[in-house]
């Protein structure tokens, strides 16, 4: 089974029709941040690598069906908590049917981590200037750290997703259902906080603040009518 995928230069996972992993190559290691396949295993018993289970449960059955590739964009967990958006061609392996092969096929979230990265970096640098300034200073510098000029820069090159690709069809259809006076951007927000992602981990897959996304959570709430967060998050993560 792992005669021809060990040596890929990208990124392979070997699945079982169920979407259990049972095989990872060199590059896999490196990119889930774990050193042996022991260690991945050992760490598999406690934390999912796919964020969304039922994306690539519905993948796999697609290639069952097709009998053809399938591409599709897919978030995964690091070992390290944090999560990329990655693109994967997903099909039979080669040598058995009863396994299946996904494949990374870009390093879009290479790029997005960088940018993201160095985006919080001059934020934090930034905010040291505010003990030296006065009120109007003050407010000038929040209005710079919360500006999301910059998130649109990145949110416009080739290499940014479209975010509803990586989102379960199902997701959005229940949460449309439930609260169809919410906007695009408000229902992708609800979709990933149901996948129990925290903010922060929101903030570097869509390329905006923290502040910005806890902004339009509350203002979820207050168009909900939920008497409080948690509830909020009880009710969407029930959905699917």
């Amino acid at each position: 089974m792992t005669s021809i995928f060990e040596w890929m230069p990208t990124c392979s996972l070997v699945l079982d029709t169920n979407a259990k992993i049972l095989d990872i190559n060199q590059q896999a290691l490196i990119f889930f941040k774990t050193e042996t396949k022991e260690l991945f295993f050992e760490k598999l018993k406690s934390q999912n690598v796919f964020v969304d289970l039922m994306m690539v449960e519905e993948i796999i059955q697609v290639v069952l069906m097709s009998k053809e590739l399938v591409n599709k964009k897919l978030l995964l967990r690091k070992f390290n908590k944090t999560i990329a958006c990655i693109e994967a061609n997903t099909i039979f392996f080669p040598e058995d049917e009863g396994y299946i092969l996904l494949q990374f096929t870009d390093n879009s979230h290479q790029i997005q981590q960088f940018y993201s990265e160095l985006i919080l970096e001059f934020r934090n640098d930034t905010l040291r200037l505010k003990p030296y300034l006065n009120k109007p200073g003050k407010e000038i510098l929040l209005e710079i750290i919360n500006d999301e000029k910059m998130e649109g820069i990145i949110n416009n090159k080739p290499f940014r997703t479209n975010l509803f690709e990586i989102i379960h069809e199902n997701r959005i259809i229940q949460l449309s259902s439930l609260f169809p006076f919410l906007s695009n951007s408000e229902l992708t927000l609800c979709s990933f906080l149901s996948l129990k992602m925290s903010i922060d981990e929101i903030s570097a897959i869509t390329g905006k603040t923290a502040n910005s996304l806890r902004v339009a959570y509350h203002r979820i709430l207050r168009k909900t009518n939920f008497e409080n967060g948690k509830e909020f998050i009880k009710r969407i993560e029930s959905l699917v």
